[in-house]
């Protein structure tokens, strides 16, 4: 993961990931560029945002975080999963159909 941070202000981005997970456990509404806005040039795959789960729940262990709060965070990072890796446009509706 070093390489995608290697030029990054650490203090910006951890302000940004602070604000965008306060976001999304339902405090302040989030105002920065969209995931795949943000994401879209880094070339992410899923194994990258497979191992930025895995130091989010690490950290929350490391924390005390509650197991089951720990599952509901994680559930809802998740969900940034398509956006982040610049698949939200890839099924195109056929692969979502449900027979």
């Amino acid at each position: 993961m070093k390489p995608f941070f290697a030029n990054l202000d650490m203090v910006k981005q951890r302000r940004m990931l602070k604000s965008f997970l306060n976001h999304v456990l339902g405090g302040r509404p989030y105002n920065g560029r969209s995931m795949a806005q943000a994401h879209a040039k880094l070339g992410l795959k899923d194994v990258h945002f497979d191992k930025v789960l895995h130091y989010l729940k690490a950290g929350m262990q490391k924390l005390g975080v509650a197991e089951e709060h720990s599952v509901q965070i994680i559930g809802i990072a998740e969900t940034t999963r398509k956006d982040v890796l610049g698949k939200a446009n890839e099924c195109k509706g056929k692969c979502c159909v449900i027979e």
